[in-house]
């Protein structure tokens, strides 16, 4: 499988890794699923055209110790991007 929606979600996989989270999930999907998730921040993410809004679970803030930060991972660069 291959298209947007597919290349995003490998990339909110690799940075759910990289921020120590089980999962992270798009703006899409959060406005959608029906849970309170976390805002994140934005994040400049490889080959996606416009930076990224991620959300996560509230409960795993305290243990992922809200890490917001540049990081490089592979070849994806995941980046907050500026405000």
């Amino acid at each position: 499988m291959i298209g947007p929606a597919i290349n995003l979600a490998a990339r909110l996989e690799r940075l759910a890794r990289e921020l120590g989270r089980s999962i992270i999930t798009s703006a899409v999907f959060a406005g959608i699923c029906g849970e309170r998730l976390t805002p994140l921040g934005s994040y400049a993410l490889r080959d996606i055209s416009t930076v990224q809004p991620a959300f996560g679970l509230p409960e795993e803030n305290v243990a992922a110790g809200n890490k917001s930060h540049a990081a490089t991972i592979g070849h994806i660069e995941a980046r907050p991007a500026l405000s």
